[in-house]
């Protein structure tokens, strides 16, 4: 299948643009091209923000165009009509472009069409229809992240990788840029002690958080991709910035920016359609200004406008979703079969898990057999990087069962059997350091770190527990519950964290305590694949896995930025899972790059265009939120003309903001009537005040409960 032009329509605006709108059918089987007549309008474009919210973050955009199907060639322009109605989103495309002479084009928008067409009206020809299509962005609610972008989840991406992934990969719609092509501009100017500021570095690209950050675990245990919509979204609420589509580029631009270019130019970085920001280096830099006026020579306002007002800000909040209560996920398992990603936080000790509903899910690699000779013969977990900071302990409270896919009947084995199951925290600085803990071996409660290569085995040997008889095991049930339950004592080096662990079953010990030295280990692969020894995928506070600082263990961080007055609204950000630190054990965790190396996500020294006394990202954009609406802000809803062409820098477009009555306002819920050289709608005044802040931080705590309970079965 090829991806060509069908349909052809173009007219000129009242101004002299010359606009060209081209349908495309990306699953084309001929090239044939033909000519439609454009309807009065021409087009409307329409951009989508949230009500009386100045930092909506994706802006999703919309066109309206409305077209003749007329002679000649009625019934072929009428079959590619008729395959729109009946097509899977993103099949067909329109594709706007702009001219000042008709003769060379570029892009203005690109975007895919819906399904969505008026009824066909039972008259002659010719017949008027009316076609749909969204950017794309809006589309991106009903798409996770990862579905057509292979995220390993143990690895981080910069913000910038985020954003490109799902404009070129999810929607779809990129055909319509050549390689060389503009397709990205990004303009943010935070900085900090790590990104150096200056036009050349993108902190965009230069910051980089855990895919596993939007990949939480659900009820089963089993984790769940968030959507590209909400990654993305939160990625530009997290700046403070928005994303548009906008004169053929997608623009990543701060909110702040547009008052910041009202006195100085400022930085911008644009990058190709074929460059995904690995080597963190855009295409194009330097600086610009892209604001504009209401002079009445290029840009008037029509009659009919009203100024309305945005009310005064009391003080703005957010939380960020440090992590929850399995914050300690395991992101790879080394095993039989070699390493791979995990898919949900199971901890298996032998041959896989058992879940009501889901029956025996076996993993590759039967664990924990024959004399523990290779490490093919555990599970090592690897849960991530641990800073080493005062006060850090790790608690680990998970359950274990036992179940055996067989029935009583085939099991096989009439004589005493019993299972033993072993294992420890192992912890590795990279340099040769290696650190050891189980709950076998404590002081004071607390399992101790020590740097002997041993294992941990419960229940210990002294209290075996039998299987034969019991015909519960035989039912899929899991049952007879083992609860492995300990804190370590304070972590002793930064490094690797894994959990690794293994188990072995012996049979026909007589009434010897000493299980493995009087009875026989099972060793039979047949019998060993029915076995089951596990802690299934789970989502509760109970269960955990988690790194504690000085006893607490906190999931979200609450922040409020506020002035002192006694009336004010509250802005509410929302839930944010990325953010400054705290700690670098913290699975969302923005890392910053100096063009040589990352640090370890906590830094708090981020201010805003250069100045500031530096502190974490998340105050530092309930500080920009603040200062753009602590007195705040009119509204201007009303229409402008455009007297000029409205190509390159002339006219006027959504990326551009615009002075009105010598205040500064940005677009917001707007229309562009393509034909007429007219927008209509809202936009708001962006002016920034100095004012006296204060920035307070709560963490919200999940679990206080230091108690170590007694291993049992």
């Amino acid at each position: 299948m090829a991806i060509d032009t069908r349909l052809v329509g173009e007219f000129q605006s009242d101004r002299g643009t010359y606009y060209k709108v081209s349908i495309i059918d990306t699953q084309s089987s001929t090239a044939t091209q033909y000519d439609v007549e454009v309807a009065g309008n021409g087009f409307d474009l329409t951009y989508q923000t949230d009500t009386d919210d100045r930092f909506t973050g994706l802006i999703p955009s919309e066109v309206k165009f409305t077209m003749f199907v007329n002679e000649p060639f009625s019934s072929a322009k009428q079959s590619i009509l008729d395959s729109i109605r009946t097509s899977e989103y993103k099949r067909w495309q329109l594709k706007i472009e702009s001219s000042t002479n008709g003769t060379t084009y570029g892009l203005f928008w690109a975007g895919n069409l819906l399904n969505e067409i008026n009824p066909e009206a039972d008259e002659s020809l010719p017949r008027q229809f009316t076609l749909t299509a969204i950017c794309g962005l809006a589309a991106l609610e009903n798409i996770q992240f990862n579905e057509d972008v292979a995220y390993d989840f143990n690895l981080a991406y910069s913000c910038y990788r985020y954003v490109f992934n799902a404009i070129n990969t999810d929607i779809n719609t990129d055909n319509n840029w050549a390689t060389d092509d503009r397709f990205i501009r990004t303009m943010v100017d935070w900085t900090n002690s790590q990104i150096p500021r200056n036009s050349a570095t993108d902190p965009l690209n230069n910051t980089r958080f855990l895919a596993a950050s939007y990949a939480p675990v659900d009820n089963n245990g089993t984790r769940q991709a968030d959507t590209a919509f909400k990654l993305l979204n939160q990625i530009c609420k997290a700046f403070g910035a928005r994303l548009f589509l906008s004169e053929g580029i997608w623009y990543f631009i701060q909110v702040n920016t547009y008052e910041e270019m009202d006195s100085a130019d400022q930085y911008y970085r644009d990058y190709k359609k074929g460059n995904n920001g690995s080597t963190h280096t855009p295409d194009f830099y330097g600086s610009i200004d892209l604001n504009t006026s209401e002079d009445g020579t290029n840009i008037t306002r029509l009659s009919g406008n009203k100024f309305d007002y945005l009310g005064i800000l009391k003080e703005a909040t957010l939380n960020y979703e440090m992590f929850q209560s399995y914050d300690l996920l395991p992101l790879t398992v080394t095993n039989a079969s070699g390493t791979s990603n995990t898919v949900n936080n199971s901890l298996v000790a032998w041959n896989g898990w058992h879940s009501t509903g889901l029956g025996f899910n076996t993993d590759s690699g039967i664990y924990g057999i024959n004399d523990l000779s290779t490490s093919a013969h555990y599970a090592s977990y690897y849960m991530g990087e641990l800073e080493l900071l005062d006060g850090q302990t790790i608690k680990v409270t998970r359950t274990f069962n036992r179940a055996i896919n067989a029935t009583y009947a085939n099991w096989g084995f009439t004589d005493n059997q019993s299972i033993l199951f072993y294992h420890r925290l192992k912890l590795d600085d990279g340099a040769g350091d290696v650190r050891y803990a189980r709950s076998t071996y404590t002081n004071g409660g607390l399992a101790q770190w020590t740097t002997n290569d041993v294992w941990g085995n419960a229940p210990n040997y002294a209290v075996p527990y039998s299987i034969f008889g019991d015909s519960g095991l035989f039912n899929a049930t899991p049952i007879n519950e083992f609860i492995l339950n300990f804190e370590t004592a304070q972590v002793p080096i930064g490094g690797d964290l894994y959990f690794e662990c293994y188990a072995k079953v012996y049979y026909d010990y007589g009434n010897s305590t000493d299980v493995a030295e009087d009875g026989t280990e099972i060793t039979s692969a047949t019998d060993q694949a029915k076995l089951y020894i596990y802690s299934a995928p789970e989502s509760s506070n109970i269960q955990i896995f988690q790194s504690y600082i000085d006893g607490e263990s906190t999931s979200i961080q609450k922040f409020v930025t506020s002035q002192n007055i006694t009336n004010g609204l509250t802005y509410e950000v929302g839930d944010l899972q990325i953010g400054s630190g705290p700690t670098a054990t913290n699975v969302g965790r923005l890392q910053c790059y100096n063009n040589t190396s990352w640090d370890d996500g906590t830094n708090i020294t981020w201010e805003a265009y250069g100045g500031g006394s530096g502190k974490a990202i998340s105050k530092l954009l309930l500080s920009e939120i603040m200062a753009g609406q602590n007195e705040g802000a009119r509204v201007f809803d009303g229409a402008l003309k455009i007297l000029t062409n409205n190509v390159s820098t002339n006219g006027y477009k959504f990326h551009n903001g615009i002075t009105i009555d010598s205040s500064l306002f940005v677009p917001y819920q707007t229309t562009f009537i393509a034909n007429e050289d007219t927008w209509q709608g809202e936009w708001y005044e962006i002016n920034t005040n100095t004012t006296t802040l204060t920035d307070s931080v709560e963490a919200e705590t999940i679990d206080t409960n230091n108690t170590i309970n007694t291993n049992s079965w």
